[in-house]
């Protein structure tokens, strides 16, 4: 099974995005996925320390959290669906990197990539509500950019998109693209970085149909 489609267990089951990201519904729309947008709000903040903890350990707990949170809520429907959960977070020389604060920082961040990659980890959770079983895991991509010029970073903080991105960039960009280098995970690791990696969705799927 490839990284381009989702096979559900049957035609019976409807398929939940648990999060209101919209770099995750851009990778359910890009491959025409059908898919219904459910979503119980947590604290995030309150989970974890940014400053300190393991960034696979943080996303995954998140990623949990929300699952739990959606699980309980009531809110998922009787028939049988798949409901997937995430979180994601920007690495960079070690350091936990979350959406910038302000441009100072949108700026710093993207300034910094001329120097080195960026890894994202993504914890994500599938849940079926049929079996009513969960299968996790943190999904690690890492992303090379080319030099980006100060005028390139001046137009990226002035739309202001990376003000809504962990890291503050976002690989689907127009205005980025022409800067990016190399991409490493799952399927070459794009969809990864954007947020969600199908090929990874399909494998937990899988898990939640076995005893």
């Amino acid at each position: 099974m490839g990284g381009h489609t989702l096979q559900l267990p049957d035609e019976s089951y409807r398929l939940i995005l648990g999060s209101s990201s919209k770099s995750r519904a851009y990778i359910l729309n890009k491959y025409n996925i059908p898919f219904e947008v459910c979503v119980t709000p947590i604290d995030e903040k309150a989970l974890g320390d940014r400053a300190s903890d393991d960034p696979a350990i943080l996303v995954a707990k998140i990623a949990d959290a929300k699952a739990n949170a959606l699980i309980n809520s009531g809110k998922l429907p009787q028939a049988p669906a798949i409901v997937i959960c995430a979180d994601q977070v920007a690495v960079y020389d070690g350091q936990i990197r979350e959406k910038p604060v302000d441009a100072a920082e949108a700026r710093k961040y993207l300034e910094s990539y001329r120097d080195g990659p960026v890894l994202t980890y993504g914890g994500v959770v599938v849940y079926n509500t049929a079996t009513r079983k969960r299968a996790a895991t943190v999904d690690v991509a890492k992303q090379y950019f080319k030099y980006i010029p100060d005028g390139i970073i001046d137009e990226l903080i002035a739309v202001g998109g990376v003000f809504h991105c962990c890291g503050g960039f976002t690989i689907e960009d127009k205005l980025l693209m022409p800067y990016l280098g190399e991409t490493e995970g799952v399927d070459g690791g794009a969809d990864s970085i954007v947020g969600l990696s199908l090929t990874v969705v399909q494998s937990l799927i899988a898990q939640t149909l076995t005893e």
